[in-house]
């Protein structure tokens, strides 16, 4: 082979090189162009958010037999009280609510569970505390479940960053509050009191960790959402007399 040969045979080698490695540089920043785009799509804030529950024909009421904020759901008369600390930045948090319909449904309809929700704010205080917030003005209002569905909705539409003062006070609305009240509440000393008698109960008791749980005082151990309705039904199923 010639020198000449040789050059442009080695002149083609680096073309062919320099072709393939900018066709996989091509096929690389496409790759990543397609994951951005779908992590943008998916992480959209939602504010045509759908809710179906009904708590027309249960009582709600809030909870002052303790130090700490808490909102209720259910006869106070019941036999059996189960009080949930949550956080609204918390997944486990928002496994658990499934389980506390599913207990609503089955036990406060019957008259003999009341459920006290207490919003705790420290797994995301940025996020947490405005949700925390928002729930206590709604429930001033006797409505601290219909906003305590919509919030989780709202984790469900792309997490706590949509736990803005505007996305709140949307959800508000849909919930149907009166908004001059709520708008005052929402910024009020009276409603960061609250969400901060909540921590004061939360560290009083040692909890440190959402959902915390307990049936009559009696604290029922998370084991993760597959277990939670077995373990809480069966607390509470103790408890009541035949």
């Amino acid at each position: 082979m010639t020198n000449k040969t040789s050059k442009a045979t080695s002149r083609r080698a680096r073309q062919r090189r320099r072709s393939q490695n900018q066709l996989i540089a091509g096929v690389s920043i496409f790759a990543v162009l397609v994951v951005l785009g779908l992590i943008l799509l998916s992480s959209r804030p939602t504010t045509d958010i759908q809710i179906e529950t009904d708590y027309n024909d249960l009582q709600q009421s809030i909870d002052e037999s303790t130090i700490g904020f808490g909102f209720a759901i259910g006869d106070p008369a019941a036999p059996v009280t189960m009080t949930e600390f949550s956080d609204f930045s918390c997944s486990h948090c928002r496994d658990l609510s499934d389980t506390v319909h599913r207990l609503i449904d089955e036990y406060v309809r019957a008259g003999v569970l009341r459920v006290v929700f207490k919003p705790v704010s420290f797994v995301n205080p940025t996020y947490s505390t405005p949700a925390a917030q928002a729930v206590v003005c709604a429930a001033e209002q006797g409505m601290g479940w219909e906003m305590h569905d919509h919030i989780w909705a709202l984790y469900d539409a792309a997490g706590p960053g949509l736990y803005t003062s505007q996305q709140l006070s949307d959800r508000a609305k849909d919930v149907g509050l009166n908004m001059a009240d709520y708008s005052q509440c929402f910024s009020s000393v009276s409603a960061s009191t609250r969400v901060q008698s909540v921590l004061a109960e939360a560290s009083q008791l040692g909890i440190n960790a959402t959902p915390t749980v307990f049936v009559n005082g009696t604290q029922v151990s998370w084991r993760g959402a597959q277990y939670a309705y077995a373990d809480l039904k069966a607390a509470i199923d103790a408890l009541i007399v035949p």
